[in-house]
């Protein structure tokens, strides 16, 4: 499709996130999914500046990306955080995952693990347990 016209307006078709990191795993690579943690089930009144007190005790920091939604500025419960080195992502998500913060327990991993569930990631759940919107079924 990538190029082609659809209603008029050209398509572009770029590789996901996830193809990125499945494509730099293959490859057997230093990617940055190495460096980056998925935290869930955060309270919704931490911060940006929370959550780096927390996990700034593991390394140093590259960022803190706590998700916000895009019309109330609400926390989403969900957050990225990237290290500058791979190792300590590694000692985070070994001490964090699973500790009790705010009242809720949260859940870390490496981004990557999202995509590796079926060979050996943690398969954790991504929904916070937030369900909205409309349900998307299958008939027949």
């Amino acid at each position: 499709l990538n190029n082609q016209r659809l209603l008029g307006i050209p398509v572009i078709v770029q590789p996901s996130e996830a193809e990125k990191n499945r494509v730099a795993e293959a490859a057997g690579s230093n990617s940055m999914a190495e460096y980056r943690l998925y935290v869930g089930s955060i309270h919704f009144n931490l911060t940006e500046d929370d959550l780096r007190q927390v996990f700034e005790p593991f390394g140093a920091l590259e960022y803190v990306n706590l998700q916000r939604d895009a019309e109330t500025g609400r926390s989403k419960g969900f957050a990225f955080i990237q290290y500058k080195n791979p190792g300590d992502a590694r000692m985070a998500l070994d001490r964090m995952n699973g500790v009790e913060l705010f009242g809720r327990t949260i859940k870390v991993g490496l981004v990557a693990d999202r995509y590796q569930s079926g060979s050996g990631g943690t398969g954790f759940n991504l929904d916070d347990g937030e369900i909205t919107g409309m349900t998307l079924t299958s008939q027949g």
